[in-house]
C-alpha cells in the first residue's frame, strides 16, 4: 500500500470521502469519476461502509427538526 494509499484510508476512515476522494485528483491527475471509484474500492478493501445518502438525508432532517423544536421551546419562553 502506497503513501497516497494509506492517507486516503485515513481520510476514509475519519469519514472525510471528499478529501480522499479530491487527493486523488490532485496527485494522480484523474477526473472526478476516476477518483470516486478508486476510493471507493480502497474504503471497500478497507472493511468501511460508504455512508450513503440515506443516512445523508437523515441527518439533514433531524437537524432541521431540531432547530424547528428549538424555534417552538424559544418562542414558548420568550413569549411568557
Amino acid at each position: 500500500m502506497s503513501n497516497l494509499d494509506s492517507l486516503a484510508t485515513h481520510l476514509i476512515q475519519q469519514g472525510q470521502w471528499a478529501e480522499a476522494v479530491c487527493l486523488y485528483r490532485d496527485e494522480l491527475g484523474l477526473t472526478l469519476p476516476q477518483a470516486e471509484e478508486i476510493v471507493l474500492q480502497l474504503a471497500d478493501e478497507s472493511g468501511v461502509l460508504y455512508p450513503g445518502r440515506f443516512l445523508s438525508w437523515l441527518a439533514i432532517a433531524f437537524a432541521g427538526f431540531s432547530l424547528f423544536g428549538l424555534a417552538g421551546v424559544l418562542q414558548f419562553v420568550l413569549a411568557r
